[in-house]
């Protein structure tokens, strides 16, 4: 599955915006931190602001609420999925939502007076850097929080991508369905339904193995849940319905395969120190006027970072000889 499908099945399926939970509030951190940033800016009136990977729109919320005179600003929310600009739609009807890739934006050299960008940017193309520069003004502001390799938010995706792998391994979905698809007959390759019922139990001490290392509330309690959901229906097989065991099966499958996906985007997209200098190489190489680069730690709770902060104002045209 591509990035864009995993995205679109994501805000299909209801997305929030904070994956994260465990360590403190992300969130909170996040939203003083835009809070702070948006109160210290001054744009004119009718001026546009770009809002990159919107997805729900937190980011252009936070500029809507704190941005002096934001009533007079018009805002863009851009996600290359258009299930995350319908989201971006609903959640600020103020904004107006643009499907397209942040590589390759729509909009015309020198056409915003800032662009924002919260865990967006990093997903497309080193191009996207560049891109971003290109559409600000001189003078335009530049604002981006960049997933941190190794920080406290990266290594929640990499201990929930790791839970689901550790799921697919033991097998123990597909023996479930193989439980529910033979029922009294024959299993798969002539396995009875007793050697089946062995090898969910050993698939069932893979899963609870995980969970023992990693935690209940790995990958926000799902792992735990499935295990405990799978357990109940073998357990009591004659009690439920094979085809709704099925159909629910499908669902589960479906979802923790996307869910896997996306972990696995988040972490692959994380930048570690030498790429986030070479990205910040890359807007200075466009005008950009950056701020030495900051790392933003997601509470007191976790003090580990979780977000690289890249900020600056873009420098006048260059007059050419």
């Amino acid at each position: 599955m591509t990035a864009q499908g995993a995205w679109t099945s994501f805000w299909q399926a209801g997305g929030h915006q904070a994956a994260y939970s465990a360590g403190g509030s992300p969130e909170a951190v996040l939203r003083a931190h835009w809070t702070n940033t948006f109160a210290q800016l001054t744009l004119r009136p009718n001026e546009r602001v770009l809002d990159i990977a919107a997805g729900a729109g937190v980011v252009s919320k936070a500029a809507m609420d704190c941005l002096p005179g934001s009533e007079h600003l018009r805002f863009h929310g851009l996600d290359i999925a258009h299930s995350g600009a319908i989201a971006y739609g609903t959640a600020c009807p103020r904004g107006r939502a643009v499907v397209a890739d942040a590589a390759a934006l729509p909009f015309a050299d020198e056409s915003m007076a800032l662009v924002v960008s919260q865990f967006g940017i990093e997903y497309a193309s080193e191009s996207a850097a560049a891109e971003a520069a290109r559409v600000l003004k001189p003078d335009g502001y530049l604002r981006l929080a960049l997933h941190y390799r190794e920080g406290g938010l990266f290594l929640e995706c990499a201990a929930n991508r790791d839970a689901i792998s550790a799921l697919t391994q033991s097998n123990l979905l597909t023996i479930t369905r193989q439980l529910f698809e033979t029922h009294a007959g024959p299993g798969p390759d002539g396995k009875s339904r007793m050697q089946l019922l062995v090898a969910f139990n050993s698939a069932s001490r893979v899963v609870a193995d995980h969970l023992a290392r990693a935690g209940s509330q790995v990958a926000g309690g799902t792992l735990l849940r499935l295990l405990q959901d799978c357990s109940h229906m073998v357990g009591r097989a004659q009690t439920f319905e094979p085809q709704e065991v099925l159909a629910w099966l499908d669902r589960t499958e479906a979802e923790t395969a996307l869910f896997a996906r996306r972990m696995h985007l988040m972490c692959d997209a994380a930048l570690d120190r030498p790429a986030a200098d070479r990205l910040v190489e890359e807007l200075k190489s466009q005008g950009m006027r950056l701020e030495p680069l900051q790392a933003l730690t997601m509470g007191t709770h976790n003090p580990l970072p979780g977000a690289w902060i890249v900020q600056g104002v873009k420098g006048p045209p260059q007059n050419n000889p």
